[in-house]
């Protein structure tokens, strides 16, 4: 087994976004494998296969050359904010959580410290220039 590089080494050789993007990939790779446990727990249970749509992602799996050659991915096709809500909320009224939850899933990211801010500001533009409307407190949809 390979010995761990130290702390003082990886600091050196990483910059603080490669980083961020390695502890993303731990991350996501965590999350897979609940989401396995759980499909295989949820077999166990009830006898049938679980059928889950599986979405093919922009951002690749973790691997051993990913995490080494993070500034070689995939870059994800940019989007205004006002573009990706005008895409996800449709006529039926939204919260500003199921907002932020379809933006997520459609790959949304913030470099913003306080995204559901921005995001309040951006649904105020949009209520402002007629796209979206006020359906209830908290609630919009399209215009």
């Amino acid at each position: 087994m390979m010995e761990k590089p130290s702390i003082e080494t990886i600091l050196n050789s990483y910059s603080m976004e490669e980083l961020l993007e390695i502890a993303k990939m731990k991350a996501r790779m965590q999350i897979e494998e609940t989401i396995e446990e759980f499909k295989a727990h949820l077999f166990s249970y009830s006898g049938i296969q679980p059928e889950f749509e599986e979405k093919e992602q922009d951002v690749p799996r973790a691997d051993s050359r990913s995490i080494i050659k993070v500034e070689q991915r995939k870059t994800v096709e940019k989007k205004s904010l006002k573009k990706r809500v005008l895409e996800v909320v449709g006529k039926k009224p939204m919260s500003v959580d199921e907002i932020i939850n379809a933006l997520v899933e459609r790959g949304y990211e913030s470099k913003a410290q306080d995204a559901r801010r921005v995001l309040y500001h951006e649904l105020g533009r949009l209520i402002n220039s007629g796209s979206l409307k006020k359906a209830g407190r908290g609630m919009y949809r399209k215009g």
